[in-house]
């Protein structure tokens, strides 16, 4: 009776320690992150995706194109380096897409932290100008 519990305990052991290999661990893939610097005019469609920009001077989105900013971006404005004025300005025409969330929002700030040192996001569009005489 030993002989036959023992033996169904070695192979019960045998089953239960015999698996497939079905343990795979699935890799964490992570975003990719960028960097670079924001100048001059964008004149075909472009898609930053996530990471830190620096905005040197006046970034022209021209008409007909679209600048897409990823969620959890941030854009520094940095007139330290020489530049008079820093802003995104978005031409007649041109789009700009923010694709910020509450978890990750786009943060767009100046390299000294102080309010109003740049020039924002200015969008152009059909709104008379007051004042004009057209």
């Amino acid at each position: 009776m030993k002989k036959l519990v023992f033996s169904l305990a070695i192979v019960g052991l045998l089953f239960a320690s015999c698996t497939s290999d079905d343990d795979e661990t699935t890799p964490v893939v992570t975003p990719p992150v960028d960097s670079g610097e924001l100048t001059g005019d964008v004149t075909v469609s472009k898609t930053l995706i996530k990471g830190n920009y620096t905005l040197e001077g006046v970034l022209k989105v021209k008409s007909g194109v679209t600048l897409t900013v990823d969620a959890g971006s941030v854009i520094t404005a940095n007139t330290a380096s020489g530049s008079s004025f820093d802003a995104i300005l978005v031409e007649k025409g041109g789009k700009i897409i923010m694709n910020g969330t509450a978890a990750e929002p786009i943060v767009c700030t100046h390299a000294t932290k102080v309010a109003g040192s740049w020039g924002g996001i200015i969008i152009y569009g059909d709104a008379p100008i007051v004042g004009s005489k057209k």
